[in-house]
Parts: structure tokens; C-alpha cells; sequence
């Protein structure tokens, strides 16, 4: 709309013309409001991903009256992490207040649930059930498409002349029934599963892409594990038995955030001594430390996470500006950290090595024998009774494809 400006001129006012110059007291006439414009679309929005990130951007939608819906390939919401990686001993790492889908910082802690409903470390089923009763709530469930798979997107441009806002996309989408709902698989695979099949379109205004960072777990065989004796699983999902390592002595290959879970479930079921192999020692975040920087406004510099590191780690007889990932200047006052695993967070790997229960070897596993592990630097670790594979996880380039995206 038009806009005027006035300036008062003894009990006058008078307005000002476009070559005048505008003094610091001027009346304004033809603002509507000072609030951001609300902009119509003339088709709903879609979301893809039924995790974490996918249902709180439903939940604001939701709120906001926004027309979407959201499409996942799984039967259950919780996304791909908790669905297909987390097992029943999963925990939240991080603190779980913010991971609640209906918490506003605007409104403060009223807003929070109970500890008697939700932990501070929420275990998977009680995350999955928060998810559920939110989307109940809200009367979310008629906007969620599951067991759907996107499988392609056009960009449709707006009419010659038009608002960019009237540019639309074509969703394909193809019903997949239950088969991802306990698999890994990643969207990729998903691609070459379904070429072919006939698939249903949509319109939308918007799309937004939430593809979860936790896709496929890496899996790889080792030499020997045909004769080893004992359990031999992955350290997701429910493929490993962790109730039968009561007084077992093992090994976790890998030093990840799974790594350091995998490491405080094994605690929790009363585990006797096992070694933690990996290539580097990482860098682990204590508790503490992880809520220091979770709450900070601005990233805290590196400098001053080391040095907040370092009680932690007198237990653990290392110096955390030696490690492979930290680079600093000489008198430690400047530092940069770059690592590319997850952080594993908590004390409890802290705690084991204090007390004799965790051993951390650099090193690979070459091949196993029987209740025996050779390492590529010579050692030799017998009298082991279970391995646990923590071996990181594979890119998802799925989305890629669907968005056609190349590269450079």
C-alpha cells in the first residue's frame, strides 16, 4: 500500500513530498500493522520425515492453521533413529527437555512434562510414546501419510508475471506397506525397490525435508567371526543380547556416540571388563559439559571446553589437548576441534575406566578366533565373550536423488 509521511508544523501537519529530506519525528499513515504478513498458498504443505524435526515443524504448522501433510515410509512415527536404530536400553543423550515436540522457551519450564512422564534421559519407548500422545493432542493423525514413500519432485514455476509464492511442486509418492518399518534401509535402496511401480501425485506449496542424520548403520564381517564362540551383533536395534553379558568379559569395536551408549548399557546389565577398540581416541563430552553447551546462547570456544575437559579425563590419564582432532597454540589460550564422529556424552565412560571396567586400545580388529581378538598393533585379547560392532553409518543419498540433486 501507499505510504505518507507528515511532519508537524506548529498545530499543522504537513506532508512531506518525495524530494524533501525526512527529519527524525515524522507521522507515518498507511501502515495496515507492524506484524509480518501473512502469505495464502494455494496448496497444502507437505513434510517429509516423521522424525524428531519432521513433527515439531507439524506440530507448528498445526498450530499456525497451516494445511500439510506428512509423509514417512515407516508405520510408526519417530523417524529412522528411533524406529530402526534405537533398541529398548536407548536413551536420549542430550538432556531431554528440548527434544519434547510442545516445548516454547518463550513460555519457560510450565510448559515441560513431568518427570514421572518423561525422564531427563528419556528411554526410546518413552520418547516414541511422547511422540504419539502429541500427535493425539493435536489431532495430528489426519495430516500424517505413513507407510509412503516419496519417490520423486518437479518444481512446477509460477505463471509468467506472478508471485513466487504461486510456484508449486509435484510429490510422487508410492505406498509401501510395513517392509521399512524394522529395516535400515535407506532411501537409495528404496529407489531401485520401487523403479517401476506405479505411484500417486500430489500438489503442494512447500516442502520440507527432514531425512534424519542416523540412516544406515555400516556392516562389515570380520575374519574369523564364523569360529569366535560367543555373541558377535551390532550395537543397534535389537540385535544383540545385552542381558546375556551379566559377568562377561567383550569388546566394542568403534568409539562413537553409539560406541559410548553401547559402553552404558553394558554397564547397566552388569558386565564384567571390556575394551573399547578404535582407531583414535575421540574426544567424549561430560555431562555436565553437555548441558554447559547446550545451554550457551553463542558456540563456547574450543579453548574453554578443553579446559572444562580436563577433571574428566585425570581419570582417565589423558590430556584432551593431545588428541588427534585438537589443534592449539602453544600456551593453550586459542584451540580448534575438529572430529568427525558424534560426540558421544556421559559419565559413565568416565566412571568405567576409574574403576577398572573399560580399556581403550588404538587399534583395528584384524580378524577374530576362537573367544579371541588380534589387533592390527600386535595385541592379543583373549578370553572375550562377546563383540559388539559400533561402526558408524553410511550416507543416505536418496534425497539427493529426489531433489535431482548433482554434484559439482
Amino acid at each position: 500500500g501507499k505510504l505518507d509521511l507528515y511532519e508537524k508544523k506548529g498545530c499543522q501537519l504537513k506532508r512531506l513530498r518525495n524530494v524533501e529530506q525526512i527529519p527524525s519525528k515524522v507521522l507515518v499513515k498507511g501502515i495496515e500493522h507492524f506484524g509480518r504478513k501473512v502469505e495464502s498458498y494455494p496448496h497444502p504443505w507437505v513434510i517429509v520425515g516423521a522424525g524428531h524435526l519432521g513433527l515439531r515443524t507439524a506440530l507448528h504448522w498445526q498450530k499456525a492453521g497451516i494445511d500439510y501433510v506428512l509423509f514417512d515410509r515407516k508405520t510408526k512415527i519417530g523417524g529412522n533413529a528411533w524406529n530402526g536404530i534405537a533398541n529398548k536400553w536407548s536413551k536420549l543423550q542430550s538432556e531431554g527437555p528440548h527434544y519434547q515436540l510442545d516445548y516454547d522457551p518463550s513460555c519457560g519450564v510450565s510448559t515441560l512434562l513431568p518427570f514421572s512422564r518423561y525422564s531427563y534421559w528419556p528411554t526410546r519407548d518413552e520418547i516414541l510414546g511422547h511422540f504419539h500422545d502429541i500427535c493425539t493432542e493435536y489431532n495430528m493423525w489426519p495430516n500424517l501419510v505413513l507407510s509412503t514413500q516419496v519417490t520423486g519432485l518437479d518444481i512446477v514455476p509460477e505463471p509468467k508475471g506472478a508471485e513466487e509464492r504461486l510456484k508449486s511442486y509435484t510429490v510422487e509418492h508410492v505406498r509401501v506397506g510395513d517392509m521399512f518399518q524394522k529395516a535400515q534401509d535407506v532411501t537409495d535402496l528404496g529407489f531401485d525397490m520401487f523403479s517401476g511401480s506405479e505411484t500417486e501425485q500430489m500438489t503442494a506449496s512447500c516442502v520440507a525435508f527432514y531425512p534424519g542424520a542416523l540412516s544406515m548403520p555400516h556392516r562389515r564381517t570380520f575374519p574369523g567371526e564364523d569360529i569366535f564362540g560367543g555373541q558377535v551383533g551390532y550395537g543397534f536395534n535389537d540385535e544383540f543380547n545385552y542381558e546375556a553379558t551379566q559377568g562377561q568379559d567383550g569388546i566394542v569395536i568403534g568409539m562413537g556416540a553409539f560406541a559410548v551408549e553401547n559402553i552404558r548399557t553394558l554397564m547397566e546389565h552388569n558386565s564384567g571388563k571390556f575394551c573399547v577398540i578404535a582407531r583414535h581416541h575421540n574426544l567424549l563430552l561430560p555431562r555436565m559439559l553437555s548441558w554447559y553447551v547446550n545451554q550457551s546462547r553463542l558456540p563456547p570456544p574450543a579453548a574453554t571446553i578443553l579446559r572444562a575437559m580436563e577433571p574428566m579425563y585425570r581419570y582417565y590419564g589423558k590430556d584432551p589437548w593431545s588428541y588427534f582432532s585438537v589443534q592449539s597454540n602453544g600456551d593453550r589460550s586459542v584451540a580448534s576441534i575438529k572430529q568427525y564422529t558424534r560426540w558421544g556424552i556421559g559419565d559413565v565412560y568416565f566412571l568405567g575406566v576409574a574403576y577398572g571396567k573399560v580399556e581403550t586400545i588404538e587399534g583395528q580388529v584384524k580378524r577374530l578366533k576362537h573367544r579371541t581378538a588380534v589387533l592390527t598393533n600386535c595385541r592379543v585379547l583373549t578370553d572375550i565373550d562377546h563383540v559388539i560392532k559400533c561402526l558408524g553409518f553410511d550416507s543416505d543419498l536418496g534425497i539427493d536423488r529426489i531433489n535431482r540433486t548433482k554434484r559439482s
